[in-house]
């Protein structure tokens, strides 16, 4: 073991004396002050040596867990049972019944002349610390725990459990049929992280070997950063975390959560073909309710170097330090894959085993070092003509635009840039444009689409893209975009378009004059809006302004009055068929739009969605509620966040993130096709999406970007995008296919004219049913 290793193995330890272990079972207040639990073992031979023999006392003092806790304690003194067979000693036990026992029980130990006390976990760090200073004759282990310095009459007991966890993580790369296994940890600390740091390694390491690309959902080794519960009890947490990532797709876990970790095999079994990598003990056989589904586990010895240690004491070489467990020295282990072995090839057996004198040689490394440093991507010489197509004429999208262009432009100045724009809030215009020219074999080199179904379901299906998969990955962005963006901008393994923003389409924009000087709140919820719009009437204000001379704007204002009026797992069971477009919700949803239309506006049908947002800022209307471009129009116009304007959730869905995201895509065809993988290089930068999405008013697709770039309004939508629940945008594009959408379209046209709720509701079952998703 290198001091690399070891060194941070103890220095990292002596710092969570407060905290749970990995795998330690919850704390369990108990009565003040009881009286410590004596246990006393008989030996473990049928017919005990003569009583003069048994001079050699081995005593463990246990956490709150208990002697019979299968992890920890129970494996602790199944070290000293080991030795009282081997040795013929006398073994005792001390369970601790709340924290306040341990020095109290250690004491009685120490007063029963044991000649060597066993701590079990750093819980009982500070007690066998002090204890150990007040009586340097008396010789201690501590089991998970070390000290830095080192204490003369303790010896630490800890284990690089990144070895086996790599072990782990190379067989459950090669046994996942989804390609994507799956990891998280209760508290992140280093007790728990250096399994996942091996898993995570073991997998990749698999992927080097046999060229594969299995994907570890849930820890990044280099970046130390991944899923956690938080705790190590809740099991409820386990099965939610469990769901997560099965969910996204990871068929094989490993949970590094104590008794949590059993949530997660519970809904593993439920869910059926997910398989659990047990840690610290065997789950096949500490936990038999789930010994079905437990592929191997990976395990801490402490049974092995408990017994070492007592022989050190017995024999004379005992030395105060560390005992490092490894797999060199049997410290560590794999669990064998006992009813599941018929699923593993001998040929990974063989592996394993190799892959086990790799570590142990040294050869291979199961410790994160420095990320490789990505490869450049080869340089593009573009020249001729670019066509850009989109439909950003307006304000801070036209703005955001030119800022790409130009940057565009001092990389590769030998390139004509052609904007090929079309006036049409959300491209209605723009659409109906590029589908004649893709039909006629026409294609621009590249064109503005909303990632997801609007683009899949239009021009992938039919054969008209080439995917971006190579982009990315010639980039290194697999890393720089979260995995929800990258599944809606994929199909049938392969990326479609590269994204250059996130926009939240669910965002009330307020005049903050207007409300001081109605002495107004910002709604929260529908009853809020409209108690603030009858208000706002009486004063003679307008009080929600609506721009809808195109109709999707009428769609984007009902998509969040639906989210409000029935919640984000109802909104996005509409998408999926699991919510009823005939049940009340959208009912109520309906009746809640009809009732904001009577505070809109007379001339909406006239003005577009910008000129909407322009009665606001004028003090003409008090509220709109669009996506957050328009923060891109005001700054554009010259207005502050935060000052001349406010924003909150649109009403009833705070907590909620309706998304949507531009993004730029590649045609067969495509004239100049240098110049657009170019193009498309930049959209998808840092650099280039920092330049953008300010202006624009988004925020970055990526996850790197520069939150000082951005206004107070964008820095709220980062911090919610990251902590909000997610739901996808009906009207552009990412929630329903084109056609579907057209379809809600052309209901809304009616529904704003006459209000009729029943007309409207069954022509939402009707176009749900046309798009194949409702029977």
């Amino acid at each position: 073991m290198n001091k690399r290793m070891l060194f941070s193995l103890i220095s990292m330890l002596a710092v969570f004396a407060m905290l749970l272990s990995a795998c330690a079972p919850a704390a369990t207040p108990a009565p003040p002050e009881p009286p410590p639990a004596v246990t006393e073992a008989a030996p473990a031979e049928p017919e005990a040596p003569p009583a003069e023999k048994l001079t050699f006392k081995a005593c463990q003092v246990t956490d709150t867990g208990g002697i019979d806790d299968k992890s920890f304690n129970a494996t602790a003194w199944k070290g000293v049972e080991d030795a009282m067979k081997e040795f013929g000693i006398e073994g005792k036990y001390l369970e601790s019944q709340q924290q306040t026992d341990y020095e109290k029980n250690i004491t009685a130990f120490m007063d029963e002349g044991c000649n060597i006390i066993i701590t079990v976990g750093f819980l009982l760090g500070d007690a066998t610390e002090a204890m150990a200073k007040a009586n340097p004759d008396q010789k201690f282990t501590i089991v998970d725990f070390a000290y830095d310095p080192a204490i003369s009459n303790v010896v630490g007991q800890v284990f690089a459990t990144e070895q086996a966890g790599f072990l782990a993580g190379y067989a459950a790369a090669a046994l996942s049929k989804t390609g994507k296994i799956g990891t998280f940890g209760g508290i992140q600390i280093p007790t728990v992280t250096v399994f996942m740091d091996g898993y995570a390694l073991g997998a990749q390491y698999y992927n080097e070997k046999h060229g594969t690309n299995v994907e570890v959902l849930g820890w990044d080794p280099f970046a130390q950063t991944g899923l956690f519960t938080g705790n190590f009890e809740s099991t409820d947490d386990g099965r939610t975390m469990g769901e997560t990532l099965m969910d996204e797709g990871a068929d094989i876990i490993m949970p590094v959560a104590g008794p949590v970790g059993l949530g997660t095999a519970a809904a593993a079994k439920e869910r059926g073909n997910v398989y659990i990598v047990g840690v610290d003990s065997d789950w096949y056989l500490t936990a038999p309710d789930y010994a079905s589904i437990i592929l191997t586990s990976v395990l801490k010895k402490m049974d092995a170097t408990t017994m070492q240690v007592i022989e050190q004491s017995m024999d004379g070489t005992f030395k105060g330090g560390v005992i490092v467990g490894t797999l060199e020295n049997e410290g560590l282990d794999l669990a064998p894959f006992h009813d599941l072995d018929s699923m593993v090839p001998q040929e990974l057996k063989d592996e394993l085993e190799e892959v086990r004198a790799g570590i142990i040689s040294g050869a291979i490394s199961a410790i994160p070092g420095e990320k490789p440093a990505p490869e450049e991507p080869a340089k593009l010489t573009p020249t001729g003509k670019l066509e850009i197509f989109s439909w950003w004429t307006a304000g801070g999208e036209a703005d955001g635009l030119n800022a790409m262009f130009e940057l565009f432009k001092k990389e590769y100045p030998e390139v004509e840039i052609v904007n090929a724009t079309v006036a049409g809030g959300a491209g209605s215009n723009a659409k109906a444009v590029l589908a004649t020219r893709m039909q006629a074999g026409d294609p621009p080199d590249s064109f503005q689409v909303h990632a997801g179904h609007e683009l899949i379901d239009s021009w992938v299906v039919a054969g008209k893209m080439e995917p971006v998969t190579f982009i990315f990955e010639d980039n290194n962005w697999m890393d720089k975009y979260p995995k929800g963006v990258i599944d809606i901008l994929s199909k049938d393994g392969e990326i479609w378009s590269v994204p250059v923003n996130i926009h939240r389409s669910n965002v009330l924009w307020y005049n903050k004059a207007v409300f001081a000087d109605n002495k107004l709140e910002p709604p929260k919820t529908f009853d809020d809006f409209f108690a603030a719009a009858e208000k706002l009437k009486a004063a003679g204000v307008t009080p929600l302004a609506l721009g809808d001379n195109g109709i999707w704007a009428a769609t984007h204002l009902f998509e969040t009055v639906l989210l409000g009026s029935m919640g984000p797992e109802k909104y996005i069971g509409l998408w999926t068929g699991t919510t009823d477009w005939a049940g009340a919700e959208v009912t109520t949803a309906l009746e809640n739009f009809a009732k904001m239309m009577g505070y809109v506006n007379e001339d909406h049908a006239a003005l577009s969605w910008d000129q909407a947002a322009q009665l606001v800022s004028d003090g003409d209307a008090a509220m709109t509620i669009m996506g957050d471009w328009v923060d891109g129009y005001y700054v554009s116009i010259g207005l502050t966040a935060g000052e001349d304007f406010g924003w909150v959730p649109a009403p009833s869905t705070d907590g909620t993130f309706i998304m949507l995201s531009d993004s730029f895509g590649l045609p067969k065809g495509a004239p100049n096709r240098d110049a657009a993988i170019a193009w498309l290089t930049l959209a998808g930068s840092r650099e280039g999406q920092d330049a953008f999405n300010p202006l624009k008013g988004s925020i970055p697709a990526r996850t790197d970007g520069d939150p000082a770039l951005y206004d107070a309004y964008l820095q709220s939508a980062m911090k919610d995008f990251s902590s909000n629940s997610i739901a996808p945008s009906l009207a552009h594009g990412a929630a329903a296919s084109e056609g579907w959408v057209t379809a809600i379209n052309d209901v809304m046209t009616l529904f704003v004219a006459d209000l009729d709720v029943a007309a409207a509701q069954a022509g939402l079952v009707a176009a749900c049913q046309s798009a194949g998703v409702c029977k």
